[in-house]
């Protein structure tokens, strides 16, 4: 019974993750799809990351 309980809390905790983490996927895709647009229109060149980083 005990089980029952601790294993329903867990398949709870695991949905909210895995729901979590798939906003976080689309969120990524998102953001990828938008910078393969600008390199794709020549609005931003290769040189514009390079100085993100440096």
């Amino acid at each position: 019974m005990a089980e029952d309980k601790a294993s329903k809390e867990w398949e709870e905790k695991a949905k909210s993750t895995f729901s979590a983490e798939r906003k976080e996927d689309f969120v990524v895709l998102v953001l990828a799809a938008i910078t393969v647009v600008l390199v794709m229109t020549g609005a931003i060149g290769p040189n514009f990351f390079k100085s993100l980083f440096f």
